[in-house]
């Protein structure tokens, strides 16, 4: 009785799991997506008198059922074979089917390109039907690829969301965890942890720990495909010389300064070669324990006189500090359709120019403002006053923002960042007031001037006009 049962269990479970097989066959081929033919694969039970090849059923849309015992050179094989028949009988199955694939192309490109004629049907059931088979074997290749590019789309869409969550979340997380840590039996971990960060406080301010395996991740490349995000170059930057480049807009989370200068998935070490490329972001990022870690291998800097002095006059040669010049105070003006800056009172990155004599090089990212959509409170409205307050305790200001997909996915707009021609700078340890007014006015102009110069081929039309407030 015992034995009935768990034969009856077995079988119950095989069949669930073939089941299982048929749904994931049907998905990886494409089958719901097919508009020409639907076509789902089964393994069928094995009779005692069969060989030892599997029987492949194909239930074909118009009700014609086609059975071989010999292997079938289904998309089915490659993916099914390894849970049912394990993984070397998986192998000399897949060698079988790509031999029956390779005989019967030859003979079907000898005696019928396309399908077999109608002469040759009758004489020829079997080479009929294989032939037929054959042909829908291609047509869920293509459907295949029609899924890869669905699966790229996916990823893509996993890249950019982990990058969300990361900017609004990962500081928080790290926090947390450490606290609980704390609490646990594991608390001389962060203990030490604490004890290693105020020994290694000042790191941040002395040009981070950029770690190459972390810029080039492929999470990165799949992240710039997913708007795209395009880097252009306007003119040389030479490697004998350090440069301030000021990123505008500021957007809601700068995907353009972060592709194209905090990862190499934009090529800027290439476009640019012998240059460093160096993003400044908020100095209290680096004071969250853990999640500094992650900043500072990716090459990021506060944006903090003492990081900003040491890239420029004790690192040498060929480094690019990029700072988003906008800040909060920019972000909260982020909206489709508006091409504003906020830079007329922003003279401290000209200044720091002049003390280090780095050369000033405007850029600007159209499409940046297209992301996302935001609500944007009046001036002197509730909202408006608790950003404010907001920024003015923490450095940064809430946004109401809502994307593409889960309110969190920015929408697929192009998004082009345009590297404008250096401005040559000066290095003056004293800069007058005249002197920083006199090349905040020509960055100004020169951005300016970017941006009219670029509009039309970045998909802006000639009617829209850069705001600088």
């Amino acid at each position: 009785m015992q034995d009935v049962r768990l034969a009856v269990r077995l079988d119950t479970w095989v069949k669930l799991c073939r089941s299982f097989c048929r749904t994931a066959f049907s998905i990886i081929n494409g089958a719901r997506n097919s508009e020409v033919m639907k076509v789902s694969a089964f393994i069928s039970h094995r009779d005692a008198n069969s060989d030892d090849a599997p029987t492949f059923t194909r239930h074909i849309e118009t009700g014609v059922s086609v059975t071989s015992q010999s292997p079938f050179p289904t998309l089915a094989c490659s993916h099914l074979c390894p849970l049912l028949l394990g993984s070397a009988a998986a192998k000399n199955q897949d060698k079988l089917n790509h031999t029956w694939i390779d005989g019967m192309e030859r003979k079907i490109t000898k005696r019928c390109p396309d399908t077999c004629t109608s002469q040759d049907a009758p004489s020829r059931p079997h080479l009929a039907a294989r032939t037929h088979t054959y042909a829908h074997t291609h047509h869920n290749a293509a459907t295949m690829t029609k899924e890869k590019t669905q699966l790229k789309e996916f990823l893509e869409a996993i890249s950019v969301l982990q990058w969300v969550l990361s900017f609004l979340f990962l500081g928080l997380a790290c926090i947390i965890l450490m606290v609980y840590l704390m609490f646990t039996s594991l608390w001389p971990l962060p203990t030490l942890y604490f004890i290693w960060m105020v020994n290694d406080w000042q790191t941040p301010e002395r040009g981070s720990r950029r770690t190459t395996f972390v810029r080039k991740w492929k999470v990165w490349f799949q992240f710039r495909e997913y708007f795209p995000i395009k880097l252009v170059k306007t003119a040389d930057l030479s490697p004998n010389k350090n440069y301030i480049l000021g990123s505008h807009p500021h957007g809601i989370m700068c995907a353009g300064a972060f592709a194209c200068f905090s990862t190499e998935s934009c090529g800027f070490a290439e476009t640019f070669p012998g240059v460093k490329s160096t993003l400044a972001i908020l100095a209290g990022l680096f004071k969250i324990p853990l999640f500094r870690e992650y900043l500072m291998s990716a090459g990021l800097c506060p944006v903090s006189k003492p990081s900003l002095v040491h890239l420029l006059s004790k690192s040498g040669k060929g480094n690019a500090v990029v700072i988003v010049v906008g800040g909060a105070a920019e972000s909260l003006a982020s909206s489709p359709g508006i091409n504003r800056v906020v830079m007329k009172q922003r003279k401290g990155f000209v200044r720091t120019a002049l003390e280090n004599g780095a050369d000033l090089v405007p850029v600007y990212s159209f499409g940046e403002n297209e992301l996302f959509q935001q609500v944007i409170f009046s001036d002197g409205s509730l909202g408006r006053r608790l950003q404010d307050l907001f920024k003015s305790i923490m450095g940064f200001a809430p946004c109401l923002f809502v994307g593409e997909r889960f309110a969190l996915l920015p929408f697929r707009k192009p998004v082009t960042t345009v590297v404008g021609s250096p401005i040559s700078v000066p290095k003056c340890l004293t800069p007058t007031e005249e002197q920083v007014d006199h090349y905040h006015m020509l960055y100004m102009e020169a951005l300016a001037k970017l941006f009219h110069e670029h509009k039309v081929s970045c998909g802006l039309s000639e009617s829209h006009k850069l705001e600088i407030i």
